[in-house]
C-alpha cells in the first residue's frame, strides 16, 4: 500500500486513493472559489511551464489588438465623417450633413447601448466586463492579423531590408533550394553585421552542401533575400568547405558613374613585372587586379558592353611600362587603336587576313629564338632579371576584333592554331596574347584557344552560351552569366583571372580622352628610356614624312596651304586643321603664329617636324 493515509468506514479500514475526490463544502462550490482554484492551478502550471514565452505571445496579441482597435476607429472617423460623400464634387452639401448626423445618431445610439450593457454585466457579475474587453480586445488582434496577412499576400513578398535577423538570413538559404532546411543552417557569431551600405552574415550550411552549391545558386538566393543579382556575393570561407559569407547591397552595386582608373593619375612608369593590371572593382568595392607576365586574356561581350574600355585598361597600363613591346592588331580597321600607333612597336589598322597570318609567324620565330637564348643561358623563362640582361623584353600582342580573323574561310584555321601555339608556348618566353570580340561564339574562340587562355573577362552577352564561350563551358548555368547583366550597368562584367570563381565587377573607366593624355605621357616615358620603336611602316611616321614632302622646300608653310598639299598628293583625304593638330601634338609638333611675306597666320614649321622626325 503506498498511501499513508486511511479512513474509517464502517468499521474497515480503506486506503485513500489519489483518484478519489474529497467533499468539498457547500460554501467553496460558489463561483468566487472556483475562480480562486482554477486561479491557483494555473499559477503552478505557470510556474512549472516557465511564463516566457505565454506572457510574449500574450502581449503580442494584446499589441495586435490595440493596433486593431486604432485602425477601427480610424474606419469609424472616416465613416461618421462622410468622407466618401465629402470627396465627391457632385454631393451637395446638404447631402452630407444630413448624412452625417443620421451616422452620430447611430454612433450615439450603439455607444449608449454599450455602456448599458457594460453596466448591467457588471451588476449581475463583477469580473464580466473584463471578460467582454478581453473578447473585444482578441477579436481585434486576429482581425488585425489577417488584414496583415491579407496585405502582405496582395503587395507580395517583402526584401529582407537592411538589417534582418539571423532567421530571416537562415529562412532565405533554405528557400534558395538544394541547400538544407532551416534548422539545419545556421548563422555564426557575430550574426548579421552592417558594412557600408550592406550586411553580411557567415552561414554554415548543413554536412555534406558544400559553399560552392551556394554559389551556383546565387540567383535562386538573391530572388529568396528579395534583391537583384548583382546585389549578392557569396565568398567560400578558407579551411571549411561548408561555410561561406552571404554579402547583399541595399543597391545595385554594377550601376552609378562612373569609376575613374587610377593609371589617369599615375605620373610615374609601370612596371609589369612589380605592378599588376588594375581591371575595376568588385561589387563591394574592392579592387581587381591581375599580372601580365606568363598570362593571356580573353575579352568578350556584345556591341556597346564596354569592350575597348576593358581593353584600354590593359594596353594604357602595358603602354606606361616603357619596356614593353606592344603588337597591335585592329580588326575593325577604325581608329580605336589609333592612339596607341605611336608606342606600338607593330600596328596593323586594317583587317588583312594575311598580314596578320604573316605577323603571327614573325612572331612563333621570335618565341623559338627566344627559346634558344634561355637554353643558352640556364634560364627556364623569362623574368625581369632575364629580360634586362638578355634585352627581352615582355611582348604583348593584342587583336581585337578577333572574329574577323579567326572566322575566316581560307586562313582562320591556320590563325586559331598560330595563337593556341603562341599561348601554349609563348607563356615562358614573355609573349603575351590578348584577344577580343563582338561575337562570342564557339566558331570564334573554339575550346581548343579558349581553354588554354588564363584571364577571362565577360562583359554583357546577348545569352547565355556566348557567355560560356568567353568564361567558360558551365559557368552560366552557375550563377555567372553574363547574359543577365543590364544594359544600364555600364562596364558591368564577369573577371575570371586569379581566383577560383569569376568575380562580378565594373570595368574602370579609360575613355578616348585618357587614352590620348596617357599615350602622351607613355610616349614621354619611351623617349626617356630610348625605347621607342623604330619603323618608318609606322602611321605617324608616315604622317610626318608625309608633312615634309608637302612643305617641299619651305621653311614654314600656313596650315591652310599644308591641308591642300597633304589631302590632295598624300593620300590624307578628309582631314582639318583640328584633326592634324591631334595628330602631331604626341610628337611635339604643335601650331602656331607663321610669318610669310609679312602676314601672321597659323602654321607649321619644317625644323619641328624634322626633330619630331628623328626622335620617331
Amino acid at each position: 500500500m503506498t498511501a499513508e493515509r486511511v479512513e474509517q468506514h464502517e468499521g474497515v479500514v480503506l486506503p485513500f486513493r489519489p483518484t478519489q475526490v474529497p467533499d468539498v463544502p457547500t460554501e467553496q462550490r460558489r463561483p468566487v472559489h472556483m475562480l480562486r482554484m482554477v486561479a491557483t492551478r494555473s499559477g503552478q502550471l505557470v510556474v512549472r511551464y516557465r511564463p516566457r514565452r505565454p506572457v510574449r505571445r500574450t502581449l503580442r496579441h494584446a499589441g495586435h489588438g490595440f493596433v486593431g482597435i486604432a485602425r477601427g476607429l480610424g474606419v469609424w472617423r472616416r465613416w461618421v465623417s462622410a468622407l466618401e460623400y465629402a470627396t465627391n464634387a457632385k454631393a451637395s452639401p446638404d447631402l452630407i450633413e444630413g448624412v452625417r448626423k443620421r451616422r452620430w445618431k447611430v454612433t450615439w445610439g450603439v455607444l449608449g447601448t454599450s455602456t448599458a450593457g457594460m453596466l448591467t454585466a457588471y451588476l449581475w457579475w463583477a469580473p464580466m466586463p473584463f471578460l467582454i474587453v478581453a473578447t473585444v480586445l482578441g477579436i481585434a488582434s486576429a482581425v488585425e492579423q489577417l488584414t496583415k496577412r491579407q496585405t502582405a499576400q496582395d503587395e507580395g513578398r517583402q526584401a529582407l531590408g537592411p538589417n534582418p535577423g539571423n532567421k530571416a538570413v537562415r529562412r532565405a538559404v533554405a528557400a534558395a533550394g538544394e541547400l538544407g532546411k532551416f534548422d539545419d543552417i545556421r548563422v555564426l557569431p557575430p550574426g548579421v553585421t552592417r558594412v557600408q551600405g550592406a550586411w553580411s552574415a557567415l552561414v554554415e550550411l548543413p554536412p555534406g552542401i558544400t559553399a560552392a552549391k551556394a554559389a551556383r545558386r546565387r540567383l535562386e538566393l538573391a530572388a529568396a533575400v528579395g534583391v537583384g543579382l548583382a546585389q549578392v556575393s557569396i565568398e567560400p570561407v578558407r579551411g571549411h568547405a561548408g561555410r561561406f559569407e552571404l554579402w547583399v547591397a541595399d543597391d545595385d552595386p554594377l550601376a552609378g558613374d562612373a569609376i575613374a582608373s587610377p593609371l589617369v593619375t599615375r605620373t610615374e612608369p609601370f612596371n609589369v613585372w612589380r605592378d599588376k593590371v588594375a581591371a575595376g572593382v568588385d561589387v563591394r568595392g574592392r579592387q581587381i587586379v591581375f599580372g601580365l607576365p606568363e598570362r593571356s586574356l580573353l575579352t568578350g561581350g556584345e556591341p556597346g558592353a564596354g569592350k575597348s574600355v576593358a581593353s584600354n585598361n590593359l594596353l594604357c597600363a602595358a603602354g606606361l611600362d616603357p619596356h614593353v613591346r606592344l603588337v597591335l592588331v585592329d580588326g575593325k580597321g577604325g581608329a580605336d587603336l589609333l592612339d596607341y600607333e605611336p608606342i606600338c612597336e607593330r600596328f596593323l589598322d586594317e583587317p588583312d587576313v594575311e598580314a596578320v597570318l604573316d605577323l603571327l609567324s614573325d612572331l612563333q620565330d621570335e618565341m623559338s629564338d627566344r627559346y634558344r637564348k634561355l637554353k643558352a643561358v640556364g634560364a627556364k623563362k623569362v623574368t625581369a632579371e632575364i629580360a634586362d640582361e638578355l634585352g627581352m623584353h615582355l611582348l604583348l600582342l593584342h587583336i581585337d576584333e578577333l572574329q574577323v580573323f579567326t572566322t575566316d574561310q581560307e586562313h582562320g584555321k591556320k590563325i586559331v592554331r598560330a595563337l593556341w601555339d603562341l599561348v601554349s608556348r609563348g607563356r615562358a618566353s614573355g609573349i603575351v596574347v590578348s584577344g577580343a570580340t563582338q561575337r562570342p561564339a564557339a566558331e570564334v574562340v573554339p575550346s581548343l584557344l579558349r581553354d588554354i587562355l588564363s584571364i577571362r573577362w565577360a562583359l554583357r552577352c546577348t545569352t547565355p552560351q556566348a557567355s560560356d564561350t568567353i568564361l567558360g563551358q558551365g559557368w552560366a548555368s552557375r550563377g555567372f552569366n553574363a547574359a543577365l547583366l543590364d544594359a544600364t550597368q555600364r562596364g558591368a562584367g564577369f573577371l575570371l583571372a586569379e581566383g577560383a570563381l569569376p568575380q562580378p565587377m565594373r570595368t574602370y573607366l579609360i575613355g578616348d580622352d585618357e587614352v590620348k593624355l596617357l599615350m602622351r605621357r607613355a610616349y614621354r616615358f619611351r623617349e626617356a628610356a630610348g625605347t621607342l620603336p623604330k619603323s618608318d611602316a609606322r602611321p605617324g611616321v608616315r604622317l610626318l614624312k608625309a608633312v615634309l614632302a608637302a612643305m617641299a622646300e619651305a621653311e614654314k608653310m600656313w596650315t591652310a596651304d599644308l591641308l591642300v598639299e597633304l589631302t590632295t598628293h598624300q593620300g590624307f583625304e578628309g582631314w582639318d586643321a583640328e584633326r592634324l593638330a591631334d595628330e602631331l601634338r604626341p610628337y611635339g609638333v604643335n601650331p602656331g603664329q607663321v610669318n610669310i611675306g609679312g602676314t601672321n597666320r597659323n602654321g607649321y614649321r619644317r625644323g619641328d617636324v624634322l626633330k619630331a622626325l628623328e626622335k620617331a
